[in-house]
């Protein structure tokens, strides 16, 4: 650890107006894109909570901002990443959801969350269909694909 320390004092100090200059940039430019997109992820899985609960109770956003951000904290500290999806149910339990409509709605956020990412990844392998083609894309790719979904 202290060679780290030492090793990052050089760096710096030999390297200061260089890093300065790359902090200028990345601040200026991608700073706000970068928050954007994450604020646009935390708002729209805050909607995704708001929409299943209110069709069974009345629910608000910001109850749907609070699921997410716990169930998220709890997926990142727990190594297996389970974690989320039980605080999740416990948090929507403490909200005044009923339980059994807590499970389930977990278990339709999880599906829309896989539905969504298997889209994403179709998408991307037809816009970029030549790359694949190059590399080599064959049956037992398609074959892939089709197994990961359902799984």
């Amino acid at each position: 650890m202290i060679v780290n320390l030492v090793m990052l004092f050089l760096f710096i100090y030999k390297n200061f107006n260089n890093l300065q200059n790359i902090f200028y940039i990345f601040l200026n430019k991608w700073f706000l894109v970068i928050f954007f997109i994450i604020f646009l992820h935390y708002f729209f899985n805050a909607l995704i909570f708001k929409i299943f609960v209110n069709l069974h109770t009345s629910y608000h956003l910001h109850h749907g901002l609070i699921t997410f951000l716990i169930s998220s904290f709890y997926s990142k500290i727990i190594p297996a990443a389970n974690a989320g999806k039980i605080m999740q149910t416990y948090v929507l339990k403490k909200q005044g959801v009923q339980m059994n409509i807590a499970v389930s709605l977990t278990v339709m956020e999880f599906i829309l969350r896989k539905i969504i990412i298997f889209l994403i990844v179709i998408f991307s392998i037809i816009f970029r269909l030549n790359f694949f083609l190059k590399i080599g894309f064959n049956k037992i790719a398609y074959f892939a694909i089709i197994f990961g979904f359902f799984v």
